[in-house]
C-alpha cells in the first residue's frame, strides 16, 4: 500500500515538496498517456502488460509491482496522478486542442509520457 500513500501525498503536497519515487513517476507518465489517447484519437498507447515490460527493461522496476499498481491500485488516485503529471507539463484534459498539440510534440520520445505514445495508423 506504499504507492497509495505516495500518490495521496503527491496530490496534497505543494509542488516544491514533491518527492516522487521511481514507480510514481513511471506510472504517472503511463496514466497520463492514457489520458491523452482518450482525448486525442489519432494517438495510441501501450497496454498494461507492455508498459510493465518497459518498466523492467528501461527503468529496472519490478514488473509485477507495476502490474499490481496498475491493475489493483485505487483508480481515482491513478487518474489523479495522470492529471497531475499532465498539469506539471502545463496541459489538461479539459483543453483537447492543447493536449493534442502537446502529444504531437512528445510522441515517441524516449523519456516521460512520450515513450508510451504512438501515432494511430
Amino acid at each position: 500500500m506504499h504507492y497509495l500513500f505516495v500518490i495521496a501525498a503527491l496530490l496534497t503536497a505543494p509542488s516544491s515538496a514533491l518527492a516522487q519515487d521511481k514507480y510514481d513517476v513511471f506510472i504517472g507518465d503511463y496514466v497520463a498517456s492514457g489520458h491523452i489517447v482518450s482525448v486525442c484519437k489519432n494517438f495510441t498507447t501501450y497496454g498494461v502488460q507492455d508498459a510493465a515490460t518497459i518498466a523492467k527493461q528501461e527503468k529496472g522496476l519490478r514488473r509485477n509491482k507495476v502490474l499490481r499498481i496498475l491493475y489493483y491500485g485505487n483508480t481515482d488516485n491513478l487518474l489523479k496522478l495522470g492529471d497531475y503529471v499532465l498539469a506539471s507539463q502545463g496541459v489538461s484534459r479539459s483543453k483537447p486542442a492543447q493536449l493534442c498539440r502537446f502529444a504531437k510534440s512528445i510522441v515517441k520520445n524516449d523519456e516521460g509520457i512520450g515513450r508510451f505514445l504512438r501515432v494511430r495508423k
